[in-house]
């Protein structure tokens, strides 16, 4: 639809395939509806990369560091806390969705990326259990081998788990990716500047500003090209780091 004329595209009758040729003016369009209406489509696109890639990326590095402590690591209570990070996941995010907004009102972050930011930072707790599972895979004799050539905690960490644990990790970036870029509800709570608008909170307003299906479609297809472009890059791991094997054999 995305690739149909305005006319073919609004007409009552569905076709697969635009019948009338190919027309890329939808695309053009997008643009010059959010220029008309104050919504920078492209400032939007990097808004929603930025909102999304901090967190994921400061929040892989906690989870893991956590998953490295609660799978191979001895602390006094590591199960009770463990339980404790598990049972967090219980809590729907509804339920504290009022008095999260609260909360932020009360630091002054609302109308500003920070309560989209800060959290994702500190990760979260179905991250680090699929982080712990890969890491638990991994043999105790391969650390403890490291350990007797002189290897501490920090040498077997960078050097041991995190390149086994390199298709979990990756896999980890891509769902958190697609859920980070994907989120709609987190910034039109928290950011009511225009200029601050993710791609999809300004692909919303624009689908109640245009009545025309080639457009909407054409914005719906330009926020689907960087999440394609990720699998088609990292589908390999994907495949593999679901497995939640450490990728040993024998």
């Amino acid at each position: 639809t995305a690739f149909k004329n305005s006319v073919e595209a609004n007409q009552i009758d569905f076709t697969w395939w635009p019948t009338q040729g190919f027309d890329i003016d939808s695309f053009r369009e997008v643009f010059t509806v959010g220029d008309i209406v104050g919504l920078n489509m492209f400032r939007s696109l990097i808004n929603s990369l930025v909102y999304t890639m901090i967190p994921l990326c400061m929040g892989l590095i906690v989870a893991c560091l956590s998953a490295y402590a609660f799978a191979k690591l001895k602390f006094r209570n590591k199960k009770r806390m463990y339980s404790l990070l598990i049972a967090t996941m219980m809590m729907p995010g509804c339920v504290t969705m009022a008095t999260g907004y609260m909360m932020y009102d009360w630091y002054h972050w609302t109308n500003s990326p920070l309560p989209l930011i800060i959290p994702g930072c500190f990760s979260g707790a179905g991250t680090v259990m699929f982080l712990r599972e890969y890491f638990m895979g991994v043999p105790d004799s391969m650390l403890e081998a490291a350990r007797i050539d002189g290897a501490g905690k920090w040498k077997c960490f960078l050097n041991i788990m995190i390149p086994m644990a390199r298709p979990a990790i990756i896999t980890q970036f891509v769902m958190g990716f697609i859920g980070g870029f994907n989120d709609f509800m987190g910034p039109l709570i928290y950011i009511n500047d225009p200029d601050g608008y993710t791609l999809q909170t300004a692909l919303n307003f624009m689908s109640g500003l245009t009545f025309d299906k080639s457009v909407t479609s054409a914005a719906c297809v330009i926020t689907l090209i960087p999440m394609l472009l990720l699998y088609m890059f990292f589908q390999k791991y994907i495949i593999n780091g679901i497995s939640l094997s450490s990728g040993l054999k024998g």
